[in-house]
């Protein structure tokens, strides 16, 4: 969300990917490893996320709560049965094999939200695994992974930059900018 995207859903060849983003309304995030808050990382982790705290985004508009989300993600989706899921995690600054980047805490939701947290845990885990076993850009990404930040950073690797959803932006801004003091920022 950072970078500028409004998270819209788009066809590519046979699949029809559903971009969702979460805005965590009392926090800013894994922006770098030092600024993470382990002990409410852990809270999440063991009790899940409290209802409120997230909204979501998805194609530019934005939801006050996960069942809302959910509706809209609902109406996109176009096969039967499993639904095959990822989390795009970016890593702004500092190692990505130790920090998994900011679409981790959506990710673990979803997972408690539709199987439980017990099974939450093991598809994370296996979630965390799988790039360095199935993704064939895993060594270039690693080796790069600061230019590849700095271009995320800036906007570059945004596909369309100049046409991003302002008000989008500016409501992440605002609460990125109000929330920094939490994190002593």
């Amino acid at each position: 969300m950072y970078g500028g995207s409004n998270y819209r859903s788009y066809q590519e060849g046979n699949v029809f990917i559903i971009e969702v983003a979460f805005i965590d309304t009392q926090g800013m995030g894994s922006i770098s490893l030092n600024q993470v808050n382990f002990l409410d990382s852990l809270n999440v982790a063991i009790f899940g996320v409290p209802d409120g705290r997230y909204k979501y985004m998805s194609d530019g508009v934005i939801y006050n709560t996960y069942d809302e989300s959910r509706q809209h993600i609902s109406t996109g989706i176009r096969q039967q049965g499993p639904i095959p899921m990822v989390f795009k995690g970016t890593v702004r600054e500092g190692s990505p094999i130790i920090t998994p980047g900011e679409g981790f805490p959506e990710y673990f939701q979803i997972l408690t939200k539709t199987y439980g947290i017990i099974p939450a845990y093991i598809y994370t885990l296996s979630g965390l695994l799988s790039p360095y076993f199935n993704d064939r850009y895993t060594n270039y990404e690693i080796t790069h992974s600061s230019q590849l930040q700095t271009l995320y950073n800036e906007g570059l690797l945004n596909l369309n930059y100049t046409n991003v959803n302002t008000n989008v932006t500016k409501y992440y801004t605002q609460l990125y900018q109000n929330n920094t003091g939490s994190y002593g920022g």
